[in-house]
C-alpha cells in the first residue's frame, strides 16, 4: 500500500474482488459435490465388501476418508463461506463508500 500525502492509496477493484468471492464460492461446491461423490463410493465400498476383518486395510482407508470429509464439512467449508461472504461485503461496503460525497 503506497502513502501519498498521509493518506493510504487502497486502489480496490471492487469488481475483481466479487470474481473472486465468485470463483471461490464455485470452488467451494465443487468441492462438495466431490465430497457427496465420494461418500456415495465410500458407501458402495461399505456395502459390497467382503472382507471379515474389521481392521482390514479398505476399513482402514474408508474411516480415514470419513475423517476427513468430517473435517472438510466441519471446518474448512464454513470458514470458506464465511470468506466468501467477508469479501462481498467489503466489496459491497467499499462500492457505497466510493458513491458517497462529502455532502452526504
Amino acid at each position: 500500500m503506497a502513502e501519498i500525502s498521509g493518506e493510504y492509496n487502497i486502489n480496490l477493484d471492487t469488481n475483481k474482488l466479487q470474481a473472486s468471492a465468485g470463483d471461490l464460492s464455485g470452488f467451494n461446491q465443487t468441492l462438495s459435490n466431490n465430497i457427496t461423490s465420494i461418500k456415495y463410493i465410500t458407501n458402495s465400498i461399505r456395502s459390497n465388501w467382503t472382507n471379515e476383518s474389521i481392521a482390514s486395510d479398505v476399513t482402514q482407508s474408508l474411516t480415514k476418508i470419513d475423517e476427513c470429509i468430517q473435517k472438510l464439512e466441519s471446518v474448512v467449508f464454513p470458514v470458506l463461506n464465511q470468506y466468501v461472504e467477508t469479501m462481498i461485503n467489503l466489496s459491497v461496503a467499499t462500492d457505497a463508500i466510493a458513491d458517497k460525497t462529502i455532502d452526504n
